[in-house]
């Protein structure tokens, strides 16, 4: 499955049922959430007042972190590049004592990290809300831009494009237009997010601000590569001056149709269910 990427307490206990099954639970108890997730609804029940979100549905899951995968790898308890198990792994849940001690240096040495895939969930490490405490701002410019691919089925968007216009081949010339759809794609959620923080209420340019401290946290200047996924920092900070100047703040109350959230501890996710229909 295709992924777009935009490079704690246990907590865990039986709420009030949603539905006949053990492991949905709505979230209501908000003592046996975990503060992470807590943070999600907060966060993504402000954005959905202020913006149309459509009506699709969307998994938010905390997991493990990239560098949990690294940390196996290195003691050999899975293949090179083959080790998304560990990075995956649930850090509220009932791991042996040593995915425990992957989980503990992850959260320390993890960066922010978000995917959204095309199914329509969204992927956060842990330690994104470590490094982000405090900066909600910075935090729902992340969620907002994770958001923006899933509505804009934005993999499958690019990957229609390049069937239709031809270039889904290996050639050279195909993997570049491909990526710079990739880059297109990117440079669209970021001024989504730019947009729906500001609609939200947070300051204007937070998502721009975002943009730098990420850079810097994660020690990493993104040069310009035409094969890449993502554009250059360069090109994402012009690109959000320039949507921060065209801004022009809603004028009118939008009438969103109400959705409901529900937490399974068991699959360590929230989802963020629409109305049927």
């Amino acid at each position: 499955m295709k992924v777009k990427r935009f490079t704690s307490l246990l907590a865990i206990g039986a709420l009030l049922l949603l539905t006949p099954s053990a492991k949905g639970s709505e979230l209501k108890n908000r003592k046996q959430v975990p503060i992470e997730y807590q943070k999600i609804e907060e966060l993504v029940n402000r954005i959905h007042k202020h913006n149309d979100l459509g009506n699709y549905p969307i998994t938010f899951t905390i997991v493990n972190g990239d560098y949990g995968g690294w940390i196996a790898e290195e003691l050999r308890l899975c293949k090179e590049d083959h080790c998304s198990y560990y990075a995956n792994l649930n850090p509220f849940g009932f791991n042996r004592k040593t995915e425990k001690e992957i989980i503990r240096q992850s959260h320390l040495y993890t960066d922010i990290q978000g995917n959204a895939y095309t199914n329509g969930t969204i992927k956060l490490s842990q330690s994104t809300f470590r490094i982000l405490q405090g900066k909600d701002n910075f935090l729902a410019c992340l969620l907002a831009h994770e958001i923006s691919h899933v509505i804009n089925h934005d993999t499958y968007m690019e990957s229609n494009a390049s069937v239709e216009g031809g270039f889904d081949g290996d050639s050279e010339e195909d993997k570049l237009k491909r990526a710079s759809l990739d880059q297109e794609s990117e440079l669209r959620a970021d001024k989504d997010s730019i947009i729906m923080v500001a609609n939200s209420g947070f300051p204007i340019d937070s998502c721009k601000r975002f943009l730098a401290y990420l850079a810097k946290s994660i020690g990493f200047a993104a040069p310009e590569d035409p094969y890449g996924t993502h554009p250059s920092d360069k090109l994402r900070f012009t690109n959000a001056e320039r949507v921060i100047a065209d801004y022009i703040p809603a004028n009118q109350t939008l009438k969103n149709k109400p959705r409901k959230w529900v937490y399974d501890p068991q699959d360590n996710y929230l989802f963020f269910i629409p109305n049927e229909g």
